[in-house]
């Protein structure tokens, strides 16, 4: 007995390139490698394309950390040191019009 599809079936994918894995996952195909080669998402190779397990991807995205609204301490660092540099633009800007 054989099994036929029609063509208004939907068909859930087991697996897609890095290309659509970026796509659907919002994460770069760069960061999608790097999960790869570190061996936290599941891929196969068939021939020069590497296809993601889209069970695996999915593990993976629900294992990154929560959403936190405060900033970190690094990233608020990088937030005063920002403002410093635009502070002391302003301030140099401001000493040339003075000229």
């Amino acid at each position: 007995m054989s099994t036929t599809f029609s063509s208004s079936t939907a068909v859930e994918p087991i697996a897609v390139n890095m290309k659509d894995g970026s796509r659907i996952s919002g994460l770069s195909k760069h960061k999608l490698r790097e999960a790869v080669n570190a061996g936290d998402i599941d891929a196969r190779k068939h021939g020069s394309q590497t296809l993601l397990l889209l069970a695996s991807l999915r593990d993976y995205i629900a294992e990154l950390p929560s959403y936190r609204a405060e900033p970190t301490p690094e990233s608020a660092r990088m937030i005063e040191a920002r403002k410093r540099i635009a502070r002391a633009k302003r301030e140099e800007r401001h000493h040339i019009e003075a000229e």
